[in-house]
C-alpha cells in the first residue's frame, strides 16, 4: 500500500483505493496482532480507540459530504437532454449536423454515453461545426472556466447539479472547434478530459 501512496505523493498519482482492498487484510491483521500483544498496553487500546473514531468520522462524512457520494450523472443527462440544440429545419438547412459537442472529464464520459446515446468520443485531431458546447466537470475549477471556449460562443447558462459543474456555450450560427481547442478548455482541473459528439455527426480531420 506504501508504493502506490508514495508514487502519488510525488507526483505519480495511479493510485485507485478500490485496487488496494486486497491489502487491507494483512494490514488489520497486523494492526489487531500489534494492538493486542500485551507489550503494548495502554498504547494498543489507544491505537484501537483512534481507529475506531477515525473510522466513524469517516462513516459520518461519507453520509453529508456530496462529494463522496456517486455523482449524479443521470441529473446532469436530464438537464442536457432538456435543451436539445440544432432541432428544427433552420438547423439542418445550416448543415448543423453535430450542433452540440460536451467536454467531460473521464470519469464521466460513460455515464453520459449510457443516458445520452449514441454519444461517443471525439477523435483526436478533428474539427466539428456546432453550435452549442456543454462544460461538465467538479469543483476546483480552471481559472477562466467560464470563458467561452471558441470565439464567437457566449455563456447562455451555469447550473450546479449535486457538485457537478454544467457551463452551457452557445453561438447563433454553427461554427468549426478543433478537439485540441475544446481539450484544453475542459473547466475542472481534470488530468484526463474528453470530448463526446452525437453519433451519426460529421467530422473534419485536421484542426483549423
Amino acid at each position: 500500500m506504501l508504493i502506490p501512496l508514495v508514487m502519488a505523493l510525488l507526483g505519480a498519482d495511479y493510485l485507485a483505493p478500490r485496487n488496494v482492498v486486497a491489502a487491507m487484510i494483512p494490514l488489520t491483521a497486523m494492526i489487531a496482532v500489534i494492538a493486542a500483544a500485551p507489550a503494548s498496553g495502554r498504547v494498543g487500546l489507544a491505537l484501537v480507540a483512534l481507529i475506531a473514531a477515525a473510522f466513524l468520522a469517516i462513516t459520518i462524512d461519507v453520509n453529508f459530504n456530496v462529494r463522496l457520494q456517486r455523482s449524479d450523472w443521470r441529473d446532469v443527462a436530464a438537464a442536457l437532454r432538456l435543451t436539445p440544440p440544432g432541432s428544427g429545419a433552420s438547423a439542418r438547412a445550416a448543415g448543423d449536423s453535430l450542433a452540440r459537442v460536451i467536454t467531460v472529464e473521464e470519469l464521466g464520459s460513460a455515464p453520459l454515453e449510457y443516458y445520452l446515446p449514441p454519444l461517443h468520443n471525439m477523435a483526436a485531431n478533428t474539427t466539428a461545426a456546432v453550435r452549442e458546447i456543454d462544460e461538465i466537470g467538479f469543483f476546483p475549477l480552471r481559472p477562466g472556466a467560464s470563458q467561452p471556449p471558441a470565439p464567437g460562443f457566449r455563456l447562455a447558462a451555469s447550473r450546479e447539479i449535486h457538485d457537478l459543474i454544467v457551463y452551457r456555450f452557445v453561438s447563433p450560427t454553427p461554427r468549426a472547434v478543433s478537439e485540441q481547442t475544446l481539450i484544453s478548455h475542459v473547466i475542472t482541473l481534470a488530468q484526463h478530459p474528453e470530448v463526446l459528439v452525437p453519433g451519426g455527426g460529421s467530422l473534419s480531420v485536421g484542426a483549423p
